[in-house]
């Protein structure tokens, strides 16, 4: 299918085809939400909290009959708050750090499903991919669909993240996968509860002046994201405000109901975050965004071929993705 039968409006087409140029010419990197840890099969915010709820309560009766006072009851309402970072900290809490990372390790443990959209989005030229997820499950995609392995490395690393950061400036063409909130394999490094956010956000501004580089000087593709996180969305918008009004620097795939307006959430995201929204229906398990993906990944690997076969017949070497001319212009 083409974008025109897969998107309903002008916007969000323009919106495919300015992304197409960007990921087509090998410079965007790609930031990796939860939504797409879901699609491997792992528990989203939600039903992570209701595990550790259950574990905290299962403890609970079996340290009753000894009267033990070092485990409190959970409060009835805390269910009920909004702040799931809150909820995740009075969790651990009392779950204490033995019994949280067991957890954490015994729900990622688990191999990942697979997916045709974690499948293609590592088959597409992203100089680097980010994720916020804690799972493997974009590691062992790559390796299945490249036939090699890609660089991991965790935001806890700092010496890892500068190499990371400075291979943008040079020529180094190694991709890597970013763990920005931790490994489940490396449980003390995971960004889950409201103390580890402030450590990584708040505490600090290491973190915050790096993504802001990487927002500021590099076109971004989310991917999975609801983008309501406070902490990413505050940083966005910091760089939207650095650079000025103009044209969104980075995009992202939004799902939307059929028939939904979406013209006052485009005009916020891009004024505010700098970011090109592109609404598809999210009908049929995000159906559409399985076809959208797709098309990428026909632009993507086309291009490149088509460019290997002009060299090779005028006798030089095969172009690689990183030489795809972008088929539209795209202003700064």
């Amino acid at each position: 299918m083409r974008p025109a039968e897969l998107l309903d409006t002008e916007h969000d087409r323009t919106a495919f085809e300015r992304l197409a140029g960007c990921v087509a010419a090998g410079n965007a990197l790609a930031l990796v939400g939860a939504g797409f840890s879901a699609r491997a099969g792992y528990p989203q915010w939600n039903e992570l909290l209701q595990r550790m709820t259950d574990m905290v309560e299962e403890h609970a009766k079996s340290v009753a009959p000894q009267g033990a006072a070092t485990v409190r009851a959970l409060p009835e309402t805390l269910a009920k708050y909004d702040d799931v970072l809150w909820r995740a900290e009075e969790l651990r809490d009392r779950l204490h750090d033995d019994r949280y990372f067991a957890l954490i390790e015994s729900v990622f443990e688990v191999a990942p499903e697979q997916d045709d959209c974690i499948d293609m989005l590592v088959r597409l030229p992203f100089r680097h991919i980010i994720t916020t997820n804690y799972d493997r499950s974009l590691e062992l995609a790559y390796e299945k669909m490249r036939k090699e392995k890609i660089e991991a490395v965790n935001w806890a690393d700092e010496q890892e993240v500068l190499r990371m950061m400075f291979s943008l400036v040079q020529h180094d063409a190694s991709p890597r996968l970013v763990y920005l909130h931790g490994r489940a394999d490396e449980c003390r490094t995971i960004v889950l509860t409201d103390q580890d956010y402030s450590r990584q956000y708040v505490r600090s501004d290491a973190t915050v002046r790096k993504l802001f580089a990487l927002f500021a000087m590099h076109r971004i593709v989310f991917f999975g994201f609801s983008l309501t996180d406070p902490d990413l969305l505050a940083i966005l918008r910091q760089v939207a405000g650095a650079l000025g009004y103009g044209e969104p620097r980075h995009f992202a795939f939004v799902p939307i109901d059929k028939g939904k307006d979406r013209e006052v959430d485009r005009k916020r995201l891009a004024r505010k975050f700098g970011i090109s929204a592109i609404f598809y229906d999210r009908a049929n398990r995000h159906e559409r965004l399985k076809e959208l993906m797709r098309v990428l990944v026909e632009r993507c690997e086309g291009g490149a071929a088509a460019a290997a076969d002009r060299l090779e017949a005028r006798g030089a070497e095969p172009a690689t993705l990183d030489s795809v001319p972008t088929p539209s212009p795209v202003r700064p």
